[in-house]
C-alpha cells in the first residue's frame, strides 16, 4: 500500500453492509494472485469475472495490497468514490500567483486585508487569461501554511514565538535549586507624593523559586533596569525578611531566604555584568542566561509577571495590556497611587493574595509548597550579607592619591585610605549605590569593604544621586569638562531646585524629583541601626 492509498484508507465500521460484502468478494478474488510467481493475462481476467469487477480494478487492488502482507477488506477499503481529496482543482498557475501573492503581499508587515489581495491575485489571474479563484480558495491556501511562518512575516518575532509549540517544560523539584529574575513596567499610572500629579509607570523586579513558586523576592521603584535593582532584588531574596516585615507591620508569613544554586535570567546587560556574575559565584551560586529569541525558556517568570500585571488592572491609573483593551478608559486622568502605596500594594498582593492562592501546577498554594519542600533543610546564607550585597553594585576602579580616590567629579576620603596611601597602596575597586552618591565602600585587602564619605562634608539629606549627577554633568559641561567639587555640588543643588519649580506643569520633572526622593528615603538608616547598606532592606 502506497502512502497516497494509506492516508484514504477508511475505518471498516464506516463501510457499508454492501460495501463490505463487495470489498470481501475482491478480497478473496485476489487472494491466490498476490503469491503467483507468473501472473498471466487470463488469471486477472478469472479474478474480476469472480469478483463481478473490471480487471483494472483486480490491478489496482494488487498495487493496493503490494507489500501489505496480507489481504484484508481493511487494506481495500478506500474514502467514497469521486475527486481525490487534497488534490486541487485550479491551475497550476493559479495556485503559483495564490502563493506568491500571500507570501509577498499579504504577508507583510503592512497587513494588508484578505479583500485587497484576493482583488490583487484576480488581476494578475486575469492579465494572463485565467479563471480567478474564489476567496474561500485563497483562505484554504493561506491556512496550509505554517502558522509560525504567517505569524512572522505579518506580525513579527513574538507573535511567531506565541504561535510555536512548545511540548516541553523545565522541570524542578527542589527549593533553592533554581530562582528566576525579571523587570517589568507595571501596569499602572502613578502619580508623585507632593502634587499628586501623574508621573507614569513604575518598574517591578520580581524573583521567584521554580520549585515552589514562591516569590522569594520583589523590588518596586522608578530605578530603570540596571544592576542596582538586581543587586537589590537578589539581596533582598536572599536575606531573612523578618525585620522588614516588622518594619512595615505586615502580619502575613515569608519564610522565603537562602541562597539559591542557580540564578536564571534573560540576556539583559545587568544580568551579564562581571560585577553580578562574579559576586553570585563568589558565593556558590551559578548564573544562567536564557538563550537569544527564546521567551518561553523563562515561562515561569514570565506568567508570573502576567499574574502580577493581571491584578493591576482593578487599581485606578491601570493601563491594561493594549489600547484595545483599556478601551475609553482613561488612565492618566484616573491615575490616584503613589510609588509608595503601589509598593504597598504590591506587598500585600504577593504576600496575602499569590502566596495563598493555589497554583494549579501544583495543587497547593506556594506557601504551603515552600513550607513542605524546605521542612527540615537550613538554607545557605552568605557568610557575610553585607559583603554579598556590595560585590553585586556597580564598581569602578580608582587609584588613590594623597586626597583619598576621586569618583563622580568629587573626593572622597577616611583613615584608612590615608594609611592605605602611606603604605604606597596603588589602584583599589570602589563600590557605589547611584541613589546616594555621598559615600562609596572601598575594597581594600582581603576583601574588607571600607566607607569613604565626601572628603568635604554636604547637607544631610540632600545626597546626589547619579541621575542627579549625570544631569549636572550635562548641563555644566563646556570647554573644560563637566564641574567638579564644590561647584559640581552647587550645580545639582540648583538642578534640584529647578525641578521643584517646574514640577507642577512638567510630568518629567515630577517624577525626577520622586525618584530623588525616593532615592534619599531608601538609603537613609534607621536611627536606631548602623546599616551601612542604607536602609534598603
Amino acid at each position: 500500500m502506497t502512502a497516497g492509498d494509506e492516508a484514504r484508507v477508511a475505518p471498516i465500521d464506516t463501510i457499508s453492509q454492501q460495501r463490505f460484502d463487495e470489498l470481501a468478494g475482491r478480497a478473496q478474488a485476489i487472494q491466490d494472485l498476490v503469491t503467483m510467481p507468473d501472473r498471466r493475462s487470463v488469471d486477472i481476467d478469472f479474478a474480476a469475472e469472480v469478483a463481478g469487477v473490471h480487471r483494472a480494478t483486480i490491478y489496482r487492488d494488487l498495487r493496493r495490497v503490494s507489500g501489505a502482507g496480507e489481504v484484508t477488506v481493511r487494506a481495500l477499503a478506500q474514502h467514497k468514490r469521486g475527486f481525490p481529496k487534497g488534490r486541487s482543482r485550479l491551475h497550476p498557475r493559479v495556485e503559483t500567483i495564490i502563493l506568491q501573492r500571500l507570501l509577498h503581499y499579504y504577508l507583510t508587515p503592512a497587513k494588508p486585508s484578505m479583500l485587497d489581495t484576493v482583488g490583487k491575485i484576480a488581476a494578475d489571474c486575469e492579465a494572463e487569461g485565467l479563471a480567478p479563484p474564489a476567496r474561500a480558495a485563497v483562505i484554504r491556501r493561506l491556512h496550509k501554511l505554517k502558522r509560525a511562518k504567517v505569524e512572522a512575516r505579518r506580525y513579527g518575532r513574538k507573535a511567531a514565538e506565541a504561535a510555536t509549540p512548545r511540548h516541553g517544560r523545565f522541570l524542578v523539584t527542589e527549593p533553592w535549586a533554581v530562582f528566576e529574575i525579571d523587570h517589568t513596567l507595571a501596569d499602572v499610572i502613578i502619580v508623585d507624593s507632593q502634587h499628586r500629579k501623574p508621573i507614569g509607570r513604575a518598574w517591578l523586579t520580581l524573583v521567584f523559586d521554580v520549585a515552589t513558586r514562591m516569590i522569594v523576592g520583589y523590588y518596586v521603584s522608578l530605578e530603570p533596569p540596571s544592576l542596582l535593582r538586581a543587586a537589590i532584588a537578589i539581596s533582598f531574596a536572599v536575606a531573612d525578611k523578618g525585620p522588614w516585615l516588622s518594619a512595615r507591620g505586615y502580619g502575613y508569613p515569608w519564610p522565603a531566604r537562602g541562597l539559591p544554586r542557580l540564578v536564571h535570567s534573560d540576556r539583559a546587560a545587568e544580568f551579564r555584568a562581571d560585577v553580578f556574575v562574579r559576586g553570585l559565584k563568589n558565593q556558590g551560586v551559578e548564573t544562567f542566561l536564557r538563550p537569544a529569541g527564546r521567551p518561553h525558556w523563562g515561562g515561569h517568570i514570565e506568567r508570573m509577571i502576567g499574574t502580577m500585571m493581571g491584578a493591576c488592572r482593578m487599581l485606578p491609573g491601570a493601563t491594561h495590556s493594549s489600547p484595545s483593551a483599556r478601551g475609553d478608559y482613561d488612565s492618566v486622568g484616573s491615575a490616584r497611587l503613589t510609588l509608595a502605596e503601589l509598593d504597598d500594594w504590591f506587598a500585600k498582593q504577593i504576600l496575602g493574595v499569590y502566596h495563598n492562592t493555589v497554583h494549579s501546577a501544583l495543587g497547593k498554594t506556594p506557601l504551603q509548597a515552600w513550607e513542605e519542600a524546605t521542612a527540615g533543610k537550613t538554607p545557605r546564607m552568605p557568610d557575610d550579607p553585607e559583603a554579598f550585597r556590595l560585590d553585586m553594585l556597580p564598581s569602578s576602579v580608582r587609584q588613590i592619591t594623597r586626597h583619598g580616590i576621586r569618583l563622580f567629579g568629587q573626593d572622597y576620603a577616611c583613615e584608612e585610605l590615608k594609611l592605605a596611601y602611606a603604605e604606597r597602596k596603588g589602584k583599589v575597586e570602589v563600590k557605589f549605590d547611584p541613589r546616594d552618591l555621598s559615600k562609596v565602600w572601598v575594597r581594600l585587602e582581603h576583601g574588607r569593604y571600607v566607607i569613604a564619605p565626601y572628603r568635604f562634608a554636604h547637607e544631610p539629606g540632600r545626597a546626589p544621586t547619579l541621575a542627579l549627577y549625570r544631569a549636572m554633568a550635562r548641563a555644566t559641561r563646556g570647554e573644560r569638562g563637566p564641574a567638579q567639587g564644590l561647584l559640581a555640588r552647587r550645580a545639582m543643588a540648583e538642578i534640584e531646585a529647578e525641578l521643584a519649580a517646574s514640577a507642577k506643569t512638567s510630568q518629567r520633572a515630577r517624577r525626577m524629583q520622586e525618584r530623588l526622593a525616593d532615592a534619599r528615603k531608601a538609603t537613609q538608616p534607621p536611627a536606631e541601626t548602623n546599616d551601612s547598606w542604607g536602609g534598603a532592606f
